[in-house]
């Protein structure tokens, strides 16, 4: 696979891959990883009639990244590739690592299971 090539399109998997590449280039670094995926589509009509008709999936990915309290965020739009996702984590550990430390941070929230809603819409 060419490393301008997206690994996966599960939003899941897609999440779990950004972490494990930010382990290998910082391994003591907290990270929170959201993906959001969707299908964005335009129609254009001239005279009543179907002009041009675009659609295309889209992805959001933001990365919020600590070093010992040294916090920042990053995020990336579009059809990720692997050479994209590691330059998102490069810049938010470099932007991390000249940063002050904030005495407050508490961390992020440990890993848990999401509840299982009692009703849905």
């Amino acid at each position: 696979m060419s490393a301008e090539h997206q690994a996966t399109d599960d939003p899941v998997a897609l999440a779990d891959q950004v972490i494990e590449m930010v382990r290998a280039k910082a391994a003591h670094a907290e990270a929170e990883v959201t993906v959001r995926t969707g299908t964005e589509a335009l129609t254009r009509f001239a005279g009543s009639f179907i002009h041009q008709n675009v659609a295309g999936e889209k992805s959001h990915i933001g990365l919020r990244i600590s070093l010992a309290g040294q916090t920042t965020s990053a995020s990336l739009d579009g059809q990720p590739s692997n050479d994209a996702l590691g330059r998102l984590i490069d810049g938010a550990l470099e932007t991390a690592r000249v940063l002050p430390t904030d005495p407050d941070w508490p961390g992020l929230a440990p890993v848990a299971a999401a509840p299982d809603p009692a009703h849905w819409d």
